[in-house]
């Protein structure tokens, strides 16, 4: 306790020299891209100042500049350019009275305080020390309440500064504000380094500090501007407050000389954030000064250690008397967070007494203590001697939890039996673990003489409520090794105590013989006349289901589930179908792995059957019975139990099955809207038994072409998709059948000649028009295609009777509304033109035997009129055909009134009768015997060449024998001299004899055909061997050389 720091000022000035002396160091400048805010960096504290404009920022060099300017409210930042220390008189001869009050002193050993008056000055300000230092001695700054208007209080940010100071309220407080002002106000410390006296008195307003921070006090201090200065008290915490943040990755390091060291009080809070580390030793001194000698003394609050945080407890040898840590109020709570550690080191705590600040860690009736999950609280008390001073007490009911994979260590090394590791005064405390990483009770001295207890408490119904651990034993006097008794696992374990006599009321575990061995008076459980009692953890059991359940029964995901788990692990698999129409596959009956767990009154999912054990890799199998497969939606769950921990997977069957759907044939008229593609599919079924709100939609390749096919008289070709809540696909394809109407009649105009109708009824001649017009009728509805052909009828022959002769005729044929089901009748018109009957005349072109020489031709005409078949082209064309082929048409061959064929009732059929030829085919245009010299013994060529062959054609009926002849047109003779005439020189050969040629005919050769056609007389009778055209010019006849020519007559006829 304070008593008296403010009640007086010592009214003395020192002048004297300001030694200037400071440290170089670098500025600790962030850049303004750097800056997580405007206002600074969330996760260090520090600010930084290039965010502010020149006239924002005040350089420093002295103390007279650095009051000025916390007093300029147009000053947001102050940089401290270099060091300085305060001087004898802090109101500089009272020229810094307008703008501040009080000391005019700064006398070694005392306690000074200089305060800024102005009202309304109080702001957010950052005083950047840049490495710098500040010696302030004895004086401290202060703030009238004034300076707080409204709800704008201070909020200073001092970093990057080393400063001394002598003063027990710190160099800077809010002291002297009101309870109110003071909780609008903050003060942060960012990379502070501060020798001296107490860092901070500050009961209500927000402390911060970042990056590193550090406080050595000490009675004497040297700074580089004198040695020796004394601080005015020696007895003081090194900090007095309501609510300090260790931000994260912070660290603060602070020592005491002769008190404890934090005193946390108003019901604040301390909070150590992520990864920060605070380490506090008190001094050496056994007074215990302010703090109550504690480290850490809540005399009201909570402390809260983050995740990764670190709190470190020291206290150093010659401290006997008392403890590290004091819960003291009721409300007071420490909480351990994730993968925080609390260390509390105690050496030399060797005298005795039990009680409030003796203990190393004290609790009030009330207060908690939590060590959360994977949280750390470790006690190592030293050199202890034969200390009976309880190492955990606490005075009225209080409560000590231990989370899940939470650490509880302590140890001490006193050799006195009356000891306790863990003391509750009275029975309505808890403590309790359960599932913790390790819970270690250890003496670690041979005790003397008498009973001892690790665990005491106060009354006849006190509890150690304990669950899920492996527990261990050693013997008094076993030191190390092994334990002398195990048991494994144990859990729902409750130890009633009386004082340090324990009843084990509940323990289980997995067989009889197990919880018997751990409940046995003699040689089980008890933490009283034993060395160490170690709880250890046991691994969880993780399970999960690694194969991916489906409802595709061509796959093994429908029928096997596989999985992972802990090696050894009994899993039991259960399935829950969606609906319970869909019964269950995975039969509990059929289980037949045996449970481990025998011992009796425990859980069913511990002692019932499972179905399977996994392996030593921890991997297990199960496959439904053949036939069976899950289906979608069924929740599949896998259960693992080890020593005595569980765990649960589950997995949905997924719907992995596309719909199916059958295509459904969909009618509309010409240019109907589009259909909704749901139209073309029917009977949609899905293997999911949830029922389905199918969806469909178009094929893309459907959409891009379904308004054209609207429009287009046709069936076509229409691909629709289904799809299942799951958006599983199946394509259907269907047809779009386009009409031309919606609703309508489909009938050709026709036209019936007069026999056909002459002698017919009324109804006859309806029944012809409905039968002859190919008549049918529909209707669309809904997609749905009607036939009404049947319903047909003539309301209307518009004049037409059988009697009619001529003459074309508007009918109306209708179906009636009532026949149709449809709001109105059907109707369409026909024409339907009456005329003369007609009748065909066959005309066929033979030969003389009777065999056709062309396709016949057939006309058409009324009857009772005629043809002229020499107009018909038809007639003309075929005839001109037969006469290419050599055939001739005599009068009498053409049909008797061929210019007038009489057209009758029945088809009649005439002939055209052709007659075969006989004539010549072709012959040589050219026959040359080529040049010869004039000899005097003549000229004979018998093989002379010619262009083209000689070829008789015969066709006739008979192909009777014909004969050849051929004559000389004139002699032999020259062109240009016609005169000079070779006579007799051409002769012919034939079968028998030589005939000598001349302008008279003569028969060359007698023969006939084999068959109709050509025979050619050059090929088979001509050569110098055979017959032919033979030159023999004797001597003497040619009276002129040059070319000779003559020209020959052939002729054909027949030989009688």
């Amino acid at each position: 306790m304070k008593i008296g720091k403010k009640s007086f000022f010592l009214g003395i000035v020192f002048l004297g020299m300001i030694v200037l002396f400071g440290f170089l160091g670098k500025q600790s400048l962030i850049k303004a891209e750097d800056a997580q805010t405007t206002e600074g960096n969330i996760a260090t504290g520090e600010v930084d100042l290039t965010q502010f404009t020149g006239n924002e920022i005040r350089e420093v060099q002295s103390w007279e500049q650095l009051i000025r300017a916390i007093d300029d409210t147009s000053v947001k930042a102050i940089s401290i350019t270099k060091s300085f220390e305060t001087p004898d008189d802090p109101s500089i001869s009272g020229t810094l009275n307008s703008i501040s009050a009080g000391a005019t002193s700064n006398a070694n050993a005392t306690a000074n305080f200089r305060y800024l008056t102005r009202t309304g000055i109080a702001r957010k300000l950052v005083i950047e020390g840049n490495n710098n230092t500040i010696d302030f001695r004895s004086l401290m700054i202060g703030f009238y309440n004034n300076t707080v208007t409204g709800t704008n209080g201070w909020d200073i940010t001092w970093q990057n500064l080393n400063a001394y100071h002598g003063n027990y309220y710190g160099f800077t407080s809010y002291v002297d504000l009101s309870a109110d002002n003071q909780r609008l106000s903050k003060l942060t410390f960012h990379n502070l380094k501060d020798t001296g006296s107490e860092l901070l008195h500050s009961p209500y307003a927000q402390v911060y500090m970042s990056g590193t921070v550090e406080n050595n006090m000490t009675q004497y201090y040297t700074s580089p501007f004198r040695t020796n200065w004394q601080i005015n008290a020696l007895g003081q915490a090194n900090l007095e407050i309501s609510n300090l943040t260790l931000m994260e990755n912070a660290n603060f390091k602070s020592n005491t000389i002769n008190s404890g060291n934090i005193w946390l009080m108003n019901g604040g809070s301390l909070v150590l954030d992520k990864n920060s580390t605070m380490t506090v030793t008190t001094g050496p001194s056994n007074d215990w000064g302010e703090a109550y000698g504690q480290n850490l003394y809540v005399a009201n609050g909570n402390v809260t250690l983050n995740e990764g945080a670190t709190l470190n407890l020291n206290s150093p040898k010659g401290k006997t008397d008392w403890g590290s840590l004091d819960l003291y109020s009721a409300n007071s709570k420490l909480t351990i967070g994730k993968k925080a550690v609390l260390n509390i080191k105690s050496d030399g705590r060797s005298s005795g007494g039990t009680g409030d600040a003796r203990s190393i860690i004290s609790m009030g009736g009330g207060s908690s203590l939590i060590v959360d999950e994977e949280g750390a609280l470790n006690i190592e008390a030293t050199n202890m001697g034969n200390s009976e001073t309880d190492i955990i007490y606490a005075s009225g009911d209080a409560t000590f939890k231990v989370n899940k994979k939470g650490t509880f260590n302590i140890l001490s090394d006193s050799t006195n039996p009356a000891q306790s590791l863990i003391r509750f005064a009275t029975q309505g405390s808890t403590f309790q673990f359960a599932d913790a990483l390790r819970v270690n009770l250890q003496r670690t001295s041979v005790l003397n003489s008498g009973d001892s207890g690790l665990v005491r408490i106060g009354g006849t119904l006190g509890k150690l409520d304990v669950d899920i651990q492996k527990v261990n034993i050693w013997n008094l006097g076993i030191l190390d090794g092994l334990p002398n008794r195990s048991w494994t696992p144990m859990y729902g374990m409750l130890i009633n105590y009386s004082d340090i006599n324990p009843t084990i009321t509940k323990a289980s575990s997995l067989t009889t013989a197990n919880e018997t061995s751990f409940k046995n008076p003699t040689t089980g459980f008890t933490t009283k006349n034993v060395q160490r009692v170690l709880y250890e953890y046991i691994p969880d059991v993780s399970v999960s289901i690694l194969s991916k359940a489906t409802d595709d029964i061509t796959s093994t995901d429908s029928t096997t589930i596989t999985g992972t788990t802990n090696p050894g692990a009994y899993v039991r698999l259960s399935d829950k179908p969606i609906v319970d129409s869909v019964g269950v596959l995975i039969d509990p009956a059929k289980n037949s792995v045996k449970s481990p767990v025998t011992s009796s009154g425990q859980d069913p999912l511990y002692t019932d059957n499972f179905t399977v054990q996994a392996d030593a890799s921890g991997n297990y199998s199960y496959t439904l019975p053949e036939g069976k497969h899950f289906s979608a939606g069924t929740t599949i769950t896998a259960y693992s139990f080890l020593d005595g921990k569980t765990d649960t997977a589950t997995q949905v069957v997924l719907d992995v099955t596309p719909p199916k759907g059958e295509p459904k044939e969909y009618h509309l008229g010409k240019g109907d809207a589009r259909p909704d593609p749901s139209v073309f599919v029917q009977n949609p079924t899905d293997s999911n038994p949830v029922p389905q709100n199918f969806t469909y939609k178009y094929t893309a390749e459907t959409l891009g072409e379904i308004d054209t096919l609207v429009g287009t008289v046709g069936e076509h070709e229409v691909k629709v998709i289904i799809m299942d809540d799951a958006k599983n696909e199946t394509v259907v394809t269907s047809k779009l059948i386009v009409h031309e109407t919606t609703n309508g009649i489909d009938a050709q105009d026709i036209t019936v000649e007069t026999n056909t109708i002459k002698d017919m009824t009324e109804a006859q001649l309806k029944a012809q028009i409905l039968s002859q017009s190919n008549v049918s009728a529909h209707k669309i509805v809904d997609g749905v295609y009607t036939e009404l052909t049947d319903n047909v009828q003539v309301t209307d022959l518009a004049g037409l009777s059988p009697s009619k002769t001529s003459g074309t005729y508007p009918v109306v044929l209708t179906v009636k509304a009532a026949d149709s089901g449809l709001a109105t009748d059907i109707t369409k018109v026909i024409q339907v033109t009456v005329k003369l009957s007609e009748q065909n005349v066959k005309v066929q072109f033979v030969d003389e035997s009777g065999v056709s020489l062309h396709e016949n031709v057939t006309l058409k005409g009324s009857v009772g009129s005629t043809i002229d078949l020499t107009k018909e082209k038809q007639v003309t064309d075929a005839i001109t055909s037969v006469l290419a082929d050599r055939y001739l048409v005599e009068t009498s061959g053409r049909p008797t009134n061929e210019t007038a064929i009489p057209i009758g009732t029945e088809e009649s059929t005439i002939t055209y009768t052709f007659q075969g030829t006989l004539s010549i085919y072709s012959g040589p245009t050219e026959i040359n015997f080529g040049s010869h010299e004039v000899s005097w013994k003549g000229t004979k060529d018998n093989n002379p060449s010619y262009d083209q062959p000689l070829v008789i054609w015969d066709n006739r009926k008979n192909l009777d024998n014909w004969k050849l002849s051929v004559k000389l047109e004139g002699e032999l003779s020259m062109p240009d001299s016609p005169t000079h005439v070779l006579s007799g020189v051409l002769s012919y050969q034939t079968a028998s004899d030589k005939k000598v040629l001349s302008t008279d005919a003569q028969d060359v050769l007698q023969a006939k055909h084999d068959a109709s056609g050509q025979y050619d007389i050059s090929t088979r009778t001509w050569g110098p061997d055979k017959q032919g055209l033979r030159l023999d010019v004797p001597s003497g006849a040619v009276k002129l050389t040059g070319e000779y020519e003559t020209t020959l007559i052939w002729r054909v006829e027949e030989a009688y």
